[in-house]
């Protein structure tokens, strides 16, 4: 049981490290272009993360149906 949990933490590393640097590209660019477009950006972003994970399906792989649309869902979050 503890080795399933550890692979499951490891699985959503990527998020984690996506959220981080695009909360530290959000930092330098808010005050270039403004934190609305970058809000409107990142909630288009995200969405987008969140449908492609909708249509993952039970036969997928972790690297083919989920790390792509996890990595834009924690892109989308940190903006």
């Amino acid at each position: 049981m503890g080795v399933l949990r550890a692979q499951t933490g490891v699985a959503f590393l990527p998020l984690t490290a996506a959220m981080l640097a695009a909360s530290g590209a959000a930092t330098a660019l808010v005050p270039r272009i403004g934190a609305r477009p970058l809000l409107l950006a990142g909630g288009a972003v995200g969405a987008g993360g969140l449908y492609w994970l909708s249509r993952m399906t039970e036969h997928g792989t972790y690297a083919g149906g989920l790390l792509g649309p996890t990595l834009l869902t924690g892109v989308g979050s940190a903006c």
